[in-house]
């Protein structure tokens, strides 16, 4: 589910990985892998994420 909420977030504003990637910590190799399925990111980055997309749209 999470997954999915980055791919909308990323197509409804055209946001490049690269800088969601900076904006939440992570390098955009492992943020590229994880939504292609070869890489589980550890539950606090996802919680770093969730949170991140959270304020983004509150």
């Amino acid at each position: 589910m999470l997954k999915t909420r980055v791919k909308e977030f990323l197509s409804a504003l055209g946001l490049p990985k690269s800088r969601f990637a900076a904006d939440v910590g992570i390098s955009i190799s492992a943020l590229k892998k994880w939504l292609n399925d070869d890489l589980e990111l550890a539950q606090s980055t996802q919680n770093r994420i969730d949170e991140f997309l959270r304020r983004y749209n509150s």
